[in-house]
């Protein structure tokens, strides 16, 4: 029989080798963490997250500094944003038949949440619901990107994102999951929870997951699927600055364990998803605009553009083989 929908859990040695591993990643790209709120010269950013003018009101740029600057200790935690919020730019109509949904990053208000969706809704010219991932301030959201995956500090959000996916992936024929940073880590949690328990097999392929300076460390893909499919099943994408503490934590430095195309751009600095991601995105800078995701721009429609498996699939970290 098999089991219900849950997230995983690492088992104890699991997690003493991965805190060892994070640990000396982080120790090892500390230089780093300087370029975290740092641009790069020529850029031109719509609604950077950094200029008051990205927001409704100079209170909402104010609350969201705040957020970002003073830690939440635990018990006090900020409550998310609505989880029935979508941004939508301006669209009059729905794609009725698919579902796009995004998770955000570390240093995350609602206020900047709200300005991260509407940029996406605006590239890609479609609703995109918003599921929050409030900040604890910055400095506990980066110590929880390094142990946070570890010790599955985010399962609950994680259990809602998979409830949300779980049931979209029955009524729409693609689910597009986005997440940013600290938001890699739920959308792992999901895509390996559903890769190793979902009994209804082939509703994997109907899911699409991308990432951008993902902080995961594992994202697996079926392996029957992938090898029927041509390419990764779920499929994925990802996109990452070079000079990123988060993504060097995370995708780049985990890269054999997560699957799917890996775009980074060596010489780009910064962290945040307006200001330091998505405008070189929508430039084509990661991919020279060969990327999936990229074919989604304004309204596309990429058909079956999928990056095929590597040579070395069947030997890959990442591949999980269903009972």
């Amino acid at each position: 029989m098999a089991e219900p929908l849950h997230i995983y859990e690492k088992t104890f040695r699991e997690r003493r080798s991965a805190l060892l591993r994070d640990l000396g990643l982080a120790l090892k790209h500390a230089d780093s963490l300087r370029f975290l709120f740092t641009g790069n010269d020529g850029d031109a950013p719509k609604r950077p997250e950094t200029s008051t003018e990205s927001y409704e009101s100079t209170r909402e740029a104010v609350d969201a500094l705040i957020e970002i600057v003073v830690p939440a200790f635990y018990p006090v935690r900020r409550q998310p944003y609505s989880r029935g919020a979508i941004a939508s730019e301006g669209l009059d109509e729905p794609y009725s038949s698919e579902m796009w949904l995004f998770v955000n990053g570390v240093a995350t208000s609602p206020a900047v949440l709200k300005a991260n969706g509407k940029e996406l809704a605006r590239i890609f010219q479609r609703p995109i619901h918003l599921v929050h991932n409030p900040t604890d301030g910055v400095l506990l959201d980066l110590a929880e990107c390094v142990l946070g995956r570890t010790f599955n500090f985010k399962t609950a959000l994680s259990e809602y994102v998979l409830d949300i996916v779980s049931r979209a992936l029955v009524g729409y024929s693609k689910v597009v999951l986005i997440g940013h940073s600290q938001g890699g880590i739920v959308v792992a949690d999901v895509a390996n929870a559903l890769v190793r328990y979902c009994e209804d097999r082939d509703l994997l392929t109907n899911l699409e997951i991308y990432t951008f300076a993902s902080a995961a460390d594992k994202m697996l893909a079926d392996d029957a699927l992938s090898r029927k499919a041509s390419h990764c099943v779920p499929y994925y994408e990802h996109f990452a600055n070079g000079h990123d503490f988060v993504a060097r934590l995370g995708v780049i430095g985990c890269r054999d364990s997560i699957a799917g195309p890996l775009f980074v751009n060596e010489y780009r600095k910064g962290h945040l998803l307006n200001a330091h991601y998505l405008e070189a995105f929508e430039n084509g800078d990661y991919c020279g605009g060969k990327s999936r995701l990229f074919r989604y721009v304004a309204g596309g429609v990429p058909e079956a553009s999928f990056d095929k498996l590597p040579a070395a699939f069947g030997q890959s970290e990442y591949i999980y083989h269903a009972a």
